[in-house]
């Protein structure tokens, strides 16, 4: 059980950590397009992120909290990731008014 509340407390602070520097994250695709040095340096960070993330769902596998096969800890990883990243803008989309309300 206690990889497990790792494992949440880790996305919490991700999550929270996205949260405190949110401007750029709103404004991602945006930004990506119009510079590209920020774009390669960003391609970094999504890799590292996903390094990252990809160890979660193992080490829940592994630890026995969850049963996951091994073909599909990269896709969900990469799931994980694009919710990670894109969150704040899906937001902002569903519902402008509302959406970056703390």
């Amino acid at each position: 059980m206690r990889k497990l509340e790792d494992t949440w407390f880790s996305l919490h602070v991700r999550f929270e950590i996205i949260w405190r520097y949110r401007s750029p994250y709103r404004a991602l695709n945006d930004l990506l397009c119009k510079k590209r040095r920020l774009k390669t340096q960003f391609q970094g960070v999504r890799k590292n992120k996903t390094r990252a993330v990809r160890a979660l769902p193992s080490g829940m596998s592994h630890s026995g909290a969850v049963d996951i096969d091994p073909r599909e800890v990269a896709p969900t990883a990469n799931s994980m990731v694009v919710a990670l990243t894109h969150w704040l803008s899906c937001g902002c989309v569903r519902d402008p008014r509302h959406a970056l309300q703390a």
